[in-house]
């Protein structure tokens, strides 16, 4: 739980970081194929090929997200565990089995994990782009 709060605050400073990195390679299109993203301009869609700056900044904006919603999630799970109890002894009674609460707690658990999962791959994957790809031509 602490290094999940923690998180936010790196991802910030790492969004700040690419925002205002001097590097003129910074502005120069990904190399081919370039991503693209659509963007609305005087609400028309225009295709937009990324940046290496544009696409740093959505990975770091994912991350702080990501882990924003991380953090909310496990500091909810914390605070309504009480009440988490009582629910799962009222579904064992109203059941008669154990098997409702494991499909439940199977399920939030998975959507954690995944959750999780995706924020290591995507921090992984923007520390190798920022200390290997950032500065090549």
């Amino acid at each position: 739980m602490t290094l999940v709060s923690t998180l936010p605050g790196f991802y910030f400073a790492g969004l700040a970081a690419v925002a205002t990195f001097g590097s003129a390679t910074m502005d120069h299109e990904m190399p081919a194929p370039a991503p693209e993203v659509e963007m609305r301009v005087r609400g028309q869609p225009i295709s937009v090929k990324l940046t290496r700056r544009l696409f740093m900044s959505y990975l770091f904006s994912y991350l702080v997200i990501l882990s924003f919603g991380l953090c909310f999630a496990l500091m909810a799970i914390n605070a309504f565990q009480p009440s988490i109890d009582v629910l799962q002894l009222a579904i064992g009674r109203w059941t008669g089995a154990a098997w409702p609460w494991l499909i439940v707690k199977g399920a939030v658990g998975c959507a954690l994990t995944f959750a999780f999962a995706s924020m290591v791959v995507s921090t992984l994957h923007g520390v190798f782009f920022l200390t290997e790809k950032i500065h090549q031509p």
